[in-house]
């Protein structure tokens, strides 16, 4: 991190502990996630492929919002393994020796409510995904400034052929840390997939189609073309 990121960071808290209604909570919250990079970046980068895993554990710690602080650090699980969750994506670090883990760990998290094993669901279906349309599709939300869970997501179908669909970004960050271009499917459309590597095991919650048929309309559209371009 550029020292003068870090002084305009500190200069926001320190703006914050000026006001007489200062937000203590958010004060704490804001000089923790600082540290948490910073953290970050004292450890040697580590890379699987091309994919900087420090840069992306920065940029989920960064996208986790204020209201969440306790998803912005690692807590150890009742399995005794360490795992992270920012409410949408979650990693169980296999490796309890971990660099990035431990420097993120914050033993006040133990009791954290959500646990890898506990949301575990028995896994119906391997789906390969086709990496040309993912890609097509991130470019797509990019330039129409779709973002989050506002964006046109990846479908595709399991096992019953009703379509389920992932945020194409969080499910490309997470095939990318894994090395891998396979997912296993959920037991149902609602439940979340994983994606595993001997590193990581990862989980990734569906988006709720049903919520935005006009979302749906589009991304199922979409597939078409870019499957079809594939093909060309």
């Amino acid at each position: 991190m550029k020292q003068e990121t870090i002084i305009n960071r500190l200069d926001d808290i320190k703006e914050l502990m000026r006001r007489d209604y200062a937000d203590k909570e958010k004060i704490t919250t804001r000089l923790e996630q600082l540290m948490n990079e910073l953290k970050l970046d004292t450890i040697d980068a580590y890379k699987v492929g091309k994919f900087n895993v420090n840069a992306y554990f920065k940029r989920i710690i960064k996208n986790v919002p204020e209201y969440r602080p306790i998803f912005k650090n690692v807590h150890k699980q009742k399995n005794g393994k360490f795992g992270l969750c920012d409410g949408y994506i979650y990693i169980q670090f296999e490796d309890e020796d971990d660099k990035i883990a431990k420097a993120l760990y914050n033993s006040e998290n133990d009791d954290m409510f959500i646990q890898y094993e506990n949301i575990i669901t028995e896994g119906t279906k391997k789906l390969v995904i086709d990496m040309n349309y993912l890609q097509k599709l991130i470019a797509y939300n990019k330039v129409n400034k779709h973002r989050n869970i506002d964006c046109i997501p990846y479908v595709d179908g399991n096992e019953n052929g009703v379509a389920i669909g992932f945020n194409p970004v969080w499910l490309m960050e997470l095939l990318q840390l894994n090395n891998t271009n396979e997912i296993t499917l959920g037991k149902d459309i609602y439940a979340p997939a994983q994606i595993k590597s001997e590193k990581y095991s990862c989980m990734l919650c569906p988006v709720r189609l049903t919520q935005n048929q006009t979302r749906t309309d589009i991304a199922l559209s979409l597939r078409e073309k870019f499957l079809k371009e594939s093909e060309e």
